[in-house]
């Protein structure tokens, strides 16, 4: 999933329905993912699945959305 506004562009992987990565500039895992998630604005693009260099993020997408939303 390609995330992007006028300043920045990230990416967030999701395999089989579990978030494993997350890029956003030099940023990577649940920071990038929680600093993309508090974006005001901005548009996405669904891309097709390409395996990430490395996973950086183990946890279910249910508590990375509750710990973004806090």
């Amino acid at each position: 999933l390609e995330v992007f506004t006028n300043r920045i562009r990230g990416c967030i992987y999701i395999l089989d329905g579990a978030i494993v990565h997350a890029e956003l500039g030099d940023i990577q895992g649940e920071v990038a993912l929680y600093s993309m998630l508090a974006l005001r604005g901005g548009e996405f693009n669904l891309l097709a699945y390409a395996e990430p260099v490395k996973r950086t993020i183990q946890g279910q997408w249910e508590f990375l959305l509750m710990e973004a939303a806090r």
